[in-house]
C-alpha cells in the first residue's frame, strides 16, 4: 500500500494531510530562522546595515513560498501521471538540484557563466531571494523591486494554480487507474 491508502484508510483526506505536512516543515524553518537570528545577534553581535525593509522582505519570501508551492504540487502530481516513486521525481529533483547552485543562495546569480544565469531566471527563487536580500541588506522598498515583483507575482499567478489544476488530475487519474479509491 502507498501512503494514499493508508490515509484513505485513516480517513484524512489527502489535501488536509498535505497541508499539514507543509505547515510542519514551515514551522521548522521558522525555528530554525530564529535560531540563526538568535545565534547572529546574541552570540555574533550581528547588526543589520542602515533600515531593513522587513515588510518587502516578507513579501519576497510569502510569494516565493507561493510560487514554489505551486512547483511542489505540479511535483506530487508526478507520482500519479509519471508513476515517479521514492525519490524518483524528476521536477523536484531538478528544482531542488538547480536552486541552491543558481537562484543565488550561495552567490549572487550574477557572477554565473552566461547560460546558468539565464537559467536562473526560470526560477521563483532567484527573484525571491534577490528582492528579500536587497530589502534587508539595503532597505529597497517595493516599488525599488517592482520589475522582481512583478515577475515573481507572475510566478504565482501561473504556477499555483497550474499545479492545483495538475494535481486535481492527477488525483482522478490515479482513482481512474484504481490506484486510489477516492479523495
Amino acid at each position: 500500500m502507498g501512503w494514499a491508502d493508508y490515509l484513505q484508510l485513516a480517513g484524512i483526506p489527502i489535501p488536509i494531510y498535505m497541508a499539514s505536512e507543509m505547515l510542519i516543515t514551515l514551522f521548522q524553518h521558522i525555528i530554525t530562522l530564529g535560531v540563526y537570528l538568535f545565534a547572529g545577534i546574541f552570540i555574533f553581535g550581528m547588526q543589520m546595515p542602515g533600515h531593513p525593509n522587513y515588510l518587502a522582505a516578507f513579501l519576497a519570501v510569502f510569494l516565493g513560498m507561493l510560487a514554489v508551492l505551486g512547483i511542489g504540487l505540479i511535483s506530487a502530481s508526478m507520482i500519479w501521471i509519471a508513476g515517479a516513486w521514492h525519490g524518483e521525481e524528476p521536477i523536484q529533483w531538478a528544482v531542488s538540484m538547480l536552486a541552491g547552485l543558481i537562484s543565488g543562495v550561495y552567490f549572487p546569480p550574477e557572477v554565473l557563466p552566461k547560460p546558468l544565469l539565464a537559467l536562473s531566471q526560470f526560477l521563483p527563487q532567484t527573484y525571491a531571494l534577490r528582492m528579500a536580500r536587497l530589502s534587508i541588506l539595503k532597505g529597497y522598498s517595493i516599488s525599488q523591486l517592482s520589475s522582481d515583483f512583478l515577475i515573481l507575482l507572475l510566478f504565482c499567478v501561473i504556477l499555483l494554480p497550474l499545479g492545483i489544476v495538475i494535481l486535481h488530475y492527477s488525483l482522478k487519474l490515479a482513482k481512474k487507474r484504481g490506484s486510489l479509491m477516492s479523495f
